[in-house]
């Protein structure tokens, strides 16, 4: 949740700004998201996915009032009061009781879509985020190396055509063809992610951002070879210790035993790599840094408005 458009959209750097450019909001998957008003469908990023589902965006996932919409967002489906105008837009359907909304509102159209192919968004147990189809690029720690804005966003080789070591000629590690996509290290069930690296300070949710191939059905041949400060690469409580702000050895079940884990999933997302640099207290529970909304997403609505 962000003032997002303040100091960046056109209305909002005259003398005197209008009330939405200093009200908060955040990108949605309006598959999971409860609030009494719905999310509106956004139009900086037409083809932006999240989970093979346009991307929303909420004012009052973040206490927030909608001051945008109604003025300044001219094509919003719920500015539509017409069946004629609501479906002539495209991106919208006509509903009985909310008159027009975006269409992965209406109907199983969420139900539908979150049922497609687990090897592009990753596995029901181990979802991928970030949000797909956005264009431009973005600063990595690889220097003088940028990545696809939507990195991560879904089940891809994203190291393939951008990681120095996949590209130009001659032999290729085997990692730079295997999928991989980012995930939410507290609903990632079926699989032990890793803590990212490639860009620097992420988060999602509050939480540190991680990686996984295994959600992507690849082959994680990159970790032992290529980021070995990674916790799972830790094998001894002193090595794993050695890195407190982000790695804990902590027992990890009985087919496991004792291991190093990142600091989320070593502690099922009661302490978080956060707490740990603000000192916050270690009992917080995740709970307590989530949003309304399920899948709220912390990510700029536009790049350059």
């Amino acid at each position: 949740c962000g003032a997002w458009d303040e100091g960046a959209h056109p209305d909002c750097r005259r003398a005197s700004p209008p009330d939405f450019c200093f009200q908060q909001w955040c990108y949605v998957d309006p598959c999971s998201c409860n609030t009494n008003t719905l999310p509106k469908t956004q139009a900086y990023f037409p083809h932006a996915l999240y989970q093979n589902v346009p991307v929303h965006f909420s004012y009052e996932t973040c206490g927030s009032s909608d001051t945008y919409t109604a003025d300044y967002y001219e094509d919003a489906c719920v500015n539509q009061n017409t069946e004629t105008a609501c479906l002539a837009l495209g991106k919208c359907s006509w509903s009985l009781s909310q008159g027009c909304v975006g269409s992965s509102l209406s109907g199983q159209t969420c139900d539908l879509k979150h049922t497609t192919d687990t090897k592009v968004w990753g596995l029901e147990t181990c979802k991928c985020i970030n949000i797909a189809n956005k264009p431009g690029r973005i600063n990595t720690t690889l220097e003088n190396m940028t990545y696809p804005l939507s990195v991560g966003s879904k089940c891809q080789a994203w190291d393939e055509h951008d990681h120095p070591d996949c590209i130009g000629s001659g032999e290729k590690p085997d990692w730079c063809s295997q999928k991989w996509c980012y995930v939410d290290p507290c609903q990632c069930s079926s699989a032990t992610p890793v803590v990212a690296t490639l860009l620097a300070d992420s988060s999602y949710h509050g939480y540190t951002v991680y990686y996984s191939y295994a959600a992507c059905g690849g082959t994680d041949s990159f970790t032992s070879t290529e980021n070995s400060a990674a916790c799972v690469n830790q094998q001894t409580e002193e090595a794993c210790s050695a890195s407190p702000n982000a790695c804990l050895w902590s027992f990890m079940g009985n087919n496991v035993g004792y291991a190093c884990r990142g600091l989320e999933v070593a502690t099922y997302c009661a302490q978080t790599t956060a707490d740990e640099k603000s000192g916050a207290s270690q009992l917080e529970s995740a709970s307590a840094l989530l949003a309304l909304c399920a899948s709220a997403l912390v990510l700029m609505r536009t790049s350059a408005v």
